[in-house]
């Protein structure tokens, strides 16, 4: 099959608040080849099929209702242009955890901020790495997988001096 009549699904994974009311989705890509995982050949090809049949072949209103859409972003997907042309009152863009922080990244984080978008860490654990980015960012996702409950009061201690909020994920009860 050919790239260009390969066919993709968009998910959107409910994001709850403490109530257990739905206040955001996490789009995901998915290949019409494989409903059981993603598979994806191409990170950037993913997140550009996401945005593009989003707002094509869907509508992002139709996806999102009133409510916001995080997207997974690597590298050149953060530095492309195309971003622009999502609505940044309905999106944030999720930096992933594999992004190594540079001063190319931080410049393009605050151009994006500046611009009115919303910006997260995903999958984020705690580093000095990141001191930059903290001051810049909306958003940090806490992996409740990998940060177990029963360390989160070290983990907050870290973020308190940061003026982003906190987002559990992989919360399953």
């Amino acid at each position: 099959m050919k790239q260009s009549e390969q066919k993709y699904l968009i998910g959107r994974q409910p994001i709850l608040n403490r109530n257990e009311q739905i206040c955001a989705y996490e789009l995901l890509f998915r290949s019409a080849q494989s409903l059981a995982a993603a598979q994806v050949s191409d990170a950037s090809q993913a997140t550009a099929s996401v945005i593009l049949n989003t707002l094509a072949g869907f509508g992002i209103k139709q996806i999102l209702g009133n409510h916001l859409g995080f997207i997974n972003l690597e590298l050149d997907m953060l530095m492309s242009d195309s971003l622009e042309l999502l609505p940044k009152e309905l999106v944030v863009l999720e930096l992933l955890e594999s992004l190594e922080v540079t001063p190319v990244l931080v410049e393009r984080c605050r151009e994006l901020k500046e611009a009115g978008f919303v910006l997260a860490l995903d999958d984020h654990e705690f580093s000095p790495v990141y001191e930059e980015l903290y001051q810049i960012i909306d958003i940090v996702k806490v992996d409740l997988f990998v940060t177990p409950v029963d360390t989160l009061g070290p983990v907050i201690e870290h973020y308190r001096d940061y003026p982003f909020k906190l987002l559990a994920e992989k919360v399953e009860t």
